[in-house]
């Protein structure tokens, strides 16, 4: 049983989402009676795991794949305006709340550990873990709103207005070189009673090179910085060359054991479920949007998708992305591309069944619930393709092939040609294809320069409006509440927001 499932709360609750920054911790006891030691500490820590959980399981496929454009439309009433990028849509006032609240869970860990009066080793341990949740959360919430809050101490609770993108940059990096240091590899991640840690939610050495390889490679990549460059190379060579992990052997393994959890390839991920009555919604999963038949129970052949088809995934779209009908992807990603497609059931679509591991209803229905699978937010071979990614943009060609041919290698496609074009843009497209619908294209076509060129609802977004925030998330109105200082991002206030 995993403890940061089935462990409760301790008695510090986090206070009610209007307050200002919506982040006020509220304490039902004296602070200074609780971390008397070890098991108080960890019982908190396990609390923050919970708010991490559910913050980064509540439909983290609306931030990377649908404003994306990642599937061939969205018919949902709200989600389609997602997908045309239309935030001003009254619905999507999208809060930070639940991250601010994982903040203030790591700022009070990080206030209050050495009460507990544990070993040099363990205080590092729990330093390093709140260190690495809080820069996690501030680099998710830099890419996602941009000029943001900084909140560094669980006794502030003041007005404050939005950092700079720099001053955040140079805090979460700072917060992930620390954990880096201060973590031990996975295999060495223990309770307090000892025994082993067995769930990949709980960050270790490699999860925070992981995180600063990509941190690294956002701010580098935006403010054309080699310096950054060449660490998020460094970062990532540190994951890669660790013998804690290892690709599975095949794409048949990465659905049936990496997308399921825990697996050798991956390094960080949202625990998906201990036991039946503790598991992820399905709202957690844009497959829930995309799968039907035969991955899903009682639909047919004709059932596309699992709610009457909000998510379109042409079969058109997938042959031309995986033109290489030897890359194991194609087959195992989707059902049958080829013969489902010609069926006029189908009509044109294709069937999705990357993620598998399906949960039934406990009523005796037999009815979907959910899946099972964890949601990954790092793994090895996203590593490997963004070094590669990296190489190239430093001018490395070289090993940026050794890289994007190793994950070619591993789905039994082609390797690398020049005749296909732009190294950069085939990089792209693989981490398309090997990362299909796992939270990571719009943020790579950001991050590329490529969104515009790539995605038609951003297609007549000037420059002058991405200085102003048109890439960023507007801010929801429960922000200014209590708080005179909080500003809307400038293009969201030009569209009535």
């Amino acid at each position: 049983m995993r403890k940061i499932i089935t462990i409760l709360c301790t008695c510090f609750i986090l206070a009610s989402c209007d307050d200002m920054l919506e982040t006020t911790p509220e304490v039902s006891v004296n602070i200074n009676n609780y971390w008397q030691n070890e098991q108080e500490v960890e019982s908190f820590a396990n609390s923050m795991h919970l708010y991490f959980r559910s913050a980064y399981s509540n439909i983290p496929w609306v931030f990377g794949e649908t404003r994306a454009q990642s599937t061939d439309g969205m018919s949902n009433w709200l989600w389609k305006y997602v997908y045309e990028n239309e935030l001003d849509y009254g619905y999507l006032s999208y809060s930070w709340s639940s991250y601010y609240k994982v903040i203030a869970c790591a700022n009070t860990i990080l206030d209050n550990y050495h009460r507990a009066g544990m070993s040099t080793e363990r205080n590092n341990y729990y330093v390093g873990m709140a260190r690495f949740v809080r820069a996690y959360t501030y680099f998710f919430i830099t890419k996602i709103w941009g000029e943001a809050p900084l909140v560094t101490s669980s006794t502030d609770v003041s007005e404050r207005g939005k950092a700079t993108i720099d001053e955040l940059r140079d805090f979460l990096l700072a917060d992930a070189e620390a954990a880096a240091e201060l973590l031990p590899e996975y295999s060495q991640l223990t309770w307090a009673d000892g025994t082993s840690v067995d769930t990949k939610q709980m960050p270790s050495k490699g999860a925070a090179y992981a995180l600063l390889a990509h941190a690294y490679a956002w701010f580098g990549s935006l403010d054309n910085n080699n310096e950054m460059l060449q660490k998020s190379v460094a970062a990532a060579t540190k994951v890669i060359d660790n013998t804690e992990y290892s690709l599975a052997s095949d794409i048949e393994s990465v659905c049936e054991d990496v997308m399921l959890g825990n697996s050798s390839e991956g390094v960080l991920e949202i625990e998906g479920r201990a036991n039946s009555d503790d598991q992820l919604t399905s709202y957690a999963f844009l497959a829930t949007l995309c799968t039907g038949y035969p991955i899903i129970p009682k639909k047919n052949i004709g059932d596309i998708a699992n709610w009457d088809m909000y998510n379109t995934i042409l079969a058109s779209s997938v042959k031309d992305l995986f033109s290489d009908i030897n890359d194991e992807r194609r087959s195992e990603y989707f059902y049958e591309l080829d013969a489902m497609s010609e069926l006029s059931e189908s009509k044109g679509r294709a069937y999705l069944q990357k993620w598998r591991h399906v949960v039934v209803a406990t009523d005796g229905t037999g009815d979907f619930a959910t899946f099972e699978d964890n949601v990954i937010l790092f793994r090895l071979a996203d590593i490997i393709l963004l070094r590669a990614e990296i190489y190239n943009r430093l001018g490395n060609s070289t090993d940026a092939i050794v890289d994007l041919n190793t994950i070619r290698t591993r789905a039994k496609a082609n390797t690398y040609d020049a005749s296909e074009g732009d190294l950069k843009l085939v990089i792209l497209e693989e981490r398309y294809k090997e990362l299909y619908l796992e939270n990571c294209r719009f943020f790579d076509l950001v991050r590329n320069g490529e969104l515009r060129n790539m995605v038609e609802s951003f297609k007549d977004i000037t420059d002058q409006n991405i200085e102003d925030g048109a890439l960023y998330w507007p801010i929801s109105e429960g922000a200014f509440t209590n708080n005179s200082k909080m500003r809307q991002n400038i293009y969201w206030k030009q569209q009535g927001m």
